[in-house]
């Protein structure tokens, strides 16, 4: 196995890796494809990283092309301008992301923003200490478009639709439409708007 590591005040093109290392302030301008990928450090990839196992994301990252790997794992502050597709995604960072993250299971327990949510298993739950840290208001660093799940459990974050079977809210949560199929908790404090469906 051999490690491919990339440190430094460095702008490097894009390649294929075995395990690939950043950590410096780094631009790469063009795609990374890795069989494992660790990024950190302030580091932008114009391009796509994909790896066929774990990508963790450090430091302050962003990304203008695609994330995609079976385990993605969010540390640091990243952006990524385009989707984020994997089996699994944990995020205990701040990570934004312009487009959808699609994966069999989500987790969230930093801060998390998205266009949509795709998967099987959603659990996320924002910090909303993290919130204050960053100075922004209430939601900001914490609001996704759509979520849609089969088993859907929420907390700390502003949506707009929520669409799932079995669906759990929490109470710092602002729903706008909420569809669901099998069982809907709602607890108190939490603001949902519309509910669609014939939830239990």
């Amino acid at each position: 196995m051999a490690i491919n590591k990339i440190g430094g005040v460095s702008t490097v093109g894009g390649g294929s890796y075995d395990e690939l290392v950043m950590n410096g302030v780094i631009t790469c301008n063009g795609d990374i494809d890795a069989r494992s990928a660790n990024i950190d450090g302030v580091v932008t990839v114009n391009g796509m990283v994909e790896a066929k196992e774990n990508i963790v994301l450090g430091g302050v990252c962003t990304v203008t092309g695609r994330v995609k790997g079976a385990d993605i794992r969010v540390d640091g502050v990243c952006t990524i301008q385009d989707n984020v597709e994997a089996d699994h995604v944990l995020c205990k960072g701040v990570i934004t992301v312009q487009e959808q993250i699609s994966a069999d299971l989500v987790e969230g327990r930093g801060l998390l923003s998205a266009k949509e949510i795709v998967g099987e298993k959603v659990n996320v739950h924002c910090d909303t200490k993290k919130r204050h840290i960053f100075f922004k208001r209430s939601h900001e660093l914490c609001k996704i478009g759509m979520i849609e799940a089969t088993e859907i459990d929420i907390d700390g974050i502003e949506v707009k639709t929520v669409n799932g079977h079995n669906v759990v809210i929490g109470s710092d949560c602002v729903v706008e439409n909420v569809d669901c199929s099998g069982t809907l908790s709602i607890a108190e404090g939490a603001e949902v708007k519309n509910v669609n469906g014939q939830p239990r």
